[in-house]
């Protein structure tokens, strides 16, 4: 995941790991996810409240744990950033 976090980060401009979360974040569609049951590490990255607000309540309605939804985020990354 983390060499994954790197390769968005380069292809879409951003100077940060949480830069590169909060975009993915903002761009995945929540109702889409399922969890998975793989093990995972942990990182931290910094995400606006609003946004951390967003993510702890489609948390709660997929009964999934947060860092789940910003794994998924991550890996459905679009290429290119908007601005």
């Amino acid at each position: 995941m983390i060499m994954q976090l790197e390769v968005a980060r380069k292809a879409n401009g951003f100077k940060t790991a949480s830069e590169t979360v909060r975009f993915a974040l903002a761009q995945y569609d929540f109702d889409r996810f399922t969890p998975s049951k793989e093990k995972h590490i942990q990182i931290s990255v910094r995400i606006p409240r609003l946004q951390r607000a967003d993510l702890k309540r489609a948390a709660r309605l997929k009964r999934v744990a947060v860092g789940e939804l910003v794994r998924a985020a991550i890996e459905n990354l679009k290429s290119r950033r908007k601005r």
